[in-house]
Protein backbone atom coordinates (compact mmCIF):
# COMPACT_ATOMS: atom_id res chain seq x y z
CA UNK A 1 0.00 0.00 0.00
CA UNK A 2 1.83 3.22 -1.17
CA UNK A 3 -0.47 5.81 0.61
CA UNK A 4 -4.48 5.60 2.08
CA UNK A 5 -6.49 8.58 0.53
CA UNK A 6 -9.35 9.56 3.16
CA UNK A 7 -13.09 10.78 1.78
CA UNK A 8 -14.95 12.26 4.81
CA UNK A 9 -18.53 12.13 4.02
CA UNK A 10 -20.12 15.20 5.72
CA UNK A 11 -23.80 14.40 5.99
CA UNK A 12 -25.91 17.80 7.47
CA UNK A 13 -29.03 15.63 9.03
CA UNK A 14 -32.56 17.29 9.14
CA UNK A 15 -33.94 17.29 13.05
CA UNK A 16 -35.82 13.56 13.52
CA UNK A 17 -33.77 11.63 10.29
CA UNK A 18 -30.94 10.65 11.43
CA UNK A 19 -31.88 7.19 12.31
CA UNK A 20 -33.21 6.88 8.85
CA UNK A 21 -30.19 8.16 7.29
CA UNK A 22 -27.99 6.05 9.36
CA UNK A 23 -30.15 3.08 8.24
CA UNK A 24 -29.31 4.11 4.40
CA UNK A 25 -26.31 5.04 4.83
CA UNK A 26 -25.51 1.20 6.01
CA UNK A 27 -26.92 -0.63 3.15
CA UNK A 28 -27.19 0.61 0.36
CA UNK A 29 -24.09 2.64 0.72
CA UNK A 30 -21.45 1.25 2.78
CA UNK A 31 -22.45 -2.06 0.56
CA UNK A 32 -21.75 -0.73 -3.21
CA UNK A 33 -18.92 1.57 -1.41
CA UNK A 34 -17.27 -2.32 0.07
CA UNK A 35 -17.62 -3.69 -3.36
CA UNK A 36 -15.87 -0.96 -4.90
CA UNK A 37 -12.93 -1.10 -2.53
CA UNK A 38 -13.67 1.43 0.07
CA UNK A 39 -13.75 0.29 3.59
CA UNK A 40 -16.02 2.89 6.52
CA UNK A 41 -13.71 3.32 9.41
CA UNK A 42 -15.64 5.73 11.86
CA UNK A 43 -18.67 7.33 12.08
CA UNK A 44 -19.65 10.15 14.20
CA UNK A 45 -22.14 12.79 14.92
CA UNK A 46 -21.88 16.56 15.53
CA UNK A 47 -22.55 17.52 18.10
CA UNK A 48 -22.58 14.19 20.31
CA UNK A 49 -25.72 13.96 20.44
CA UNK A 50 -28.89 13.95 18.13
CA UNK A 51 -30.15 17.35 17.96
CA UNK A 52 -34.38 17.78 17.32
CA UNK A 53 -34.01 21.25 16.71
CA UNK A 54 -31.55 21.80 13.87
CA UNK A 55 -29.75 19.30 11.81
CA UNK A 56 -26.90 16.87 13.63
CA UNK A 57 -23.78 16.31 11.32
CA UNK A 58 -23.21 12.78 10.38
CA UNK A 59 -19.76 12.16 9.31
CA UNK A 60 -18.71 9.60 7.56
CA UNK A 61 -15.23 8.40 7.04
CA UNK A 62 -14.19 6.34 4.56
CA UNK A 63 -10.19 4.94 3.07
CA UNK A 64 -8.96 3.88 0.45
CA UNK A 65 -5.62 1.85 -0.18
CA UNK A 66 -4.08 3.98 -2.94
CA UNK A 67 -4.51 6.20 -6.17
CA UNK A 68 -5.80 3.38 -8.61
CA UNK A 69 -8.33 2.28 -6.05
CA UNK A 70 -9.40 5.88 -5.48
CA UNK A 71 -10.36 6.56 -9.59
CA UNK A 72 -12.15 2.70 -9.20
CA UNK A 73 -14.23 3.92 -6.77
CA UNK A 74 -14.44 7.12 -8.20
CA UNK A 75 -15.88 5.84 -11.73
CA UNK A 76 -17.52 2.79 -10.12
CA UNK A 77 -19.80 4.98 -7.47
CA UNK A 78 -20.77 7.16 -10.48
CA UNK A 79 -22.38 4.33 -12.53
CA UNK A 80 -23.77 2.13 -9.14
CA UNK A 81 -27.41 2.41 -9.42
CA UNK A 82 -27.66 1.66 -5.61
CA UNK A 83 -24.91 5.02 -4.71
CA UNK A 84 -27.34 6.95 -7.25
CA UNK A 85 -30.49 5.77 -5.29
CA UNK A 86 -28.90 6.42 -1.97
CA UNK A 87 -28.64 10.07 -2.98
CA UNK A 88 -32.32 10.10 -4.13
CA UNK A 89 -33.32 8.68 -1.23
CA UNK A 90 -31.15 10.65 1.29
CA UNK A 91 -30.99 14.38 0.39
CA UNK A 92 -34.57 14.89 1.28
CA UNK A 93 -33.42 14.45 4.76
CA UNK A 94 -30.11 16.48 4.19
CA UNK A 95 -29.84 20.53 5.20
CA UNK A 96 -26.71 20.01 3.26
CA UNK A 97 -23.53 17.85 2.19
CA UNK A 98 -20.21 17.93 1.75
CA UNK A 99 -17.25 15.49 0.86
CA UNK A 100 -13.44 15.93 1.58
CA UNK A 101 -10.56 13.58 0.25
CA UNK A 102 -7.80 14.29 2.22
CA UNK A 103 -4.27 12.04 2.37
CA UNK A 104 -1.15 12.29 5.19
CA UNK A 105 0.97 15.21 3.44
CA UNK A 106 3.83 13.17 4.65
CA UNK A 107 2.93 10.42 2.24
CA UNK A 108 3.92 10.34 -1.39
CA UNK A 109 1.76 12.88 -3.59
CA UNK A 110 -1.22 10.81 -3.94
CA UNK A 111 -2.50 11.94 -7.23
CA UNK A 112 1.04 12.25 -8.65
Amino acid sequence: MDHVIYVLDELRVLPGRLADVRSLVRDPYERALTELGMTRERTWIAPAVELFDEPTDLLVLWSINDTAAFWHARRGSMADPRVVEFWEAVTPMLAGRNRRIMADPDEAAPFE
